[in-house]
């Protein structure tokens, strides 16, 4: 996939229908939701089904974030989203740390070497404040 400069406002946005950034905006606050909530509550989901649930929450606030700027990035994993949103906002080494231990978790990219961890407790509780952080990071830039 190429990646796309950023347009001028004046252009017409070829991805997304007008506000269509909000949508994912809000699909992505209502996984982080489900899966705060469900952090609190193991009984309804466990490690891999969290994990999946914050990677979509993290995806779907990133993708908000790219559709605001008219871009696209190059890659799908979170750490290529992550280095896709430094054009536009800032990041720091703990939310790099987070989201490069979160993408250690699957590799789902190549057939051979195919790796898939389930997250502990712990971890999980990392992870459900690394998509905050991410949410936040967002939302500022989106309503500023």
């Amino acid at each position: 996939m190429l990646s796309l400069q950023p347009m001028s406002e004046n252009m017409k946005d070829p991805f997304a229908k007008p506000m269509e950034w909000q949508k994912y905006f809000r699909e992505g606050s209502q996984f982080l939701d489900l899966a705060t909530k469900g952090a609190k509550n193991r009984e309804k989901f466990d490690g891999e089904a969290l994990y999946n649930i914050l990677a979509m929450a993290i995806e779907k606030h990133f993708m908000a974030l790219f559709l605001y700027k008219n871009y696209m990035p190059e890659g799908h994993t979170l750490q290529d989203l992550l280095s896709a949103a430094t054009q536009f906002v800032k990041v720091d080494m703990e939310l790099i740390k987070g989201l490069t231990f979160m993408d250690s978790l699957q590799d789902i990219c190549s057939v051979d070497d195919f790796i898939k961890k389930v997250p502990t407790d712990n971890e999980i509780e990392v992870m459900v404040k690394i998509a905050h952080r991410v949410k936040n990071c967002v939302e500022e830039e989106l309503y500023r």
